[in-house]
């Protein structure tokens, strides 16, 4: 289900730009150039983690977590981000994110330390509903849906290496703000959440990109 549902995201977002610019014949200010490109850095913070990975560790790693768990390294994300501008109002958007190594030690009865990485990959398609404050300034909200794949690995005391993933499709929403620099050059300010099944990633993203 996950698989058909992912193929389905790609399809649509592979599909959605070019009918759009079939149909529409004035994008608003942006009409000569509708289509933008986003290369953004963002900060992510896991809600309820903590539970997740323990739950994950204990369940299907079979780590004894009898010690705790603690967040040893921050996440950082990077998003490369494709949209269309239908009109001053409405954009969609297409995006893939790649988040850094987050690590978490777990500690056994015997003291030993077990280093759990966590690798995740998102592909998401939104809409976007823009208000223009000025020629220059917007902010937006945006609604969409979300592939995710979460990827688990531990070394064990014996040297073994364990490893699980988690996949789904599950919905996202974010609010924004975007200064255009010119008619080609922009700067994006975005705040984004990700429910992925159990848990979720909150992504506060800075971002540069243009127009064409």
């Amino acid at each position: 289900m996950n698989a058909k549902w992912f193929t389905l995201l790609i399809l649509a977002a592979a599909t959605a730009v070019p009918c759009l610019q079939a149909q529409s014949t004035h994008a608003g200010p942006d009409s000569s150039t509708p289509n933008y490109l986003l290369f953004k850095v963002s900060e992510l913070s896991w809600d309820d983690d903590i539970a997740y990975v323990t739950d994950v560790a204990a369940g299907r790693l079979g780590l004894d977590t009898s010690g705790g768990i603690q967040r040893d390294k921050a996440t950082a994300a990077f998003k490369l981000t494709e949209g269309y501008t239908i009109n001053k109002n409405i954009a969609v958007e297409g995006s893939a994110a790649y988040v850094d190594d987050s690590k978490f030690v777990t500690t056994d009865t015997t003291g030993f330390d077990t280093t759990i990485r966590l690798q995740t990959f998102t592909a998401d398609l939104t809409a976007l509903g823009v208000y223009p404050f000025t020629d220059k300034f917007e902010g937006y909200g945006q609604a969409g849906i979300a592939y995710y794949r979460i990827d688990f690995e531990a070394l064990t005391q014996t040297g073994e290496k364990r490893k699980t993933h988690d996949t789904g499709v599950e919905p996202l929403y974010g609010l924004g703000l975007r200064f255009k620099f010119n008619e080609q050059f922009m700067a994006d300010l975005q705040a984004q959440q990700h429910d992925l099944g159990e848990f979720g990633i909150s992504f506060i993203s800075l971002g540069f990109g243009f127009r064409f």
